[in-house]
């Protein structure tokens, strides 16, 4: 697993009351991913209705879309970070290439005021 991979994972909702299998973005760096038993990931979703600020949507059009592994256009929501253990981890996807990375971490630096 690697900083960048787009991954299915099991995901709980945010109230822990059931969870769900979605598409989530490892922002983890490298180092981390290799030697701790968790992944630090973003929540993606297709439902493109209702975008935050920080949010970044992929949309089909974009060259790196076909990288992902993503059937639809899709909101990688900055605000919804979650570390969660590797083993609910189901398959990798595909990956976004350094230029929506590079989005994604400036939205996230904004986000958190870093």
């Amino acid at each position: 697993m690697k900083k960048g991979d787009v991954v299915l994972i099991t995901f709980p909702f945010t109230d822990l009351s059931s969870v769900k299998v979605r598409p989530a973005l490892v922002i983890s760096n490298d180092s981390y991913n290799e030697i701790q038993d968790d992944t630090v990931l973003l929540l993606i979703t297709s439902n493109i209705t209702r975008l935050s600020p920080d949010d970044y949507l992929l949309e089909s059009e974009n060259p790196e879309f076909a990288n992902t592994g993503l059937k639809n256009p899709s909101v990688f929501r900055v605000g919804k970070i979650h570390t969660l253990k590797k083993t609910l981890l189901r398959s990798k996807l595909g990956f976004v290439g350094s230029g929506i990375l590079k989005e994604i971490e400036d939205r996230l630096r904004n986000l958190l005021q870093l």
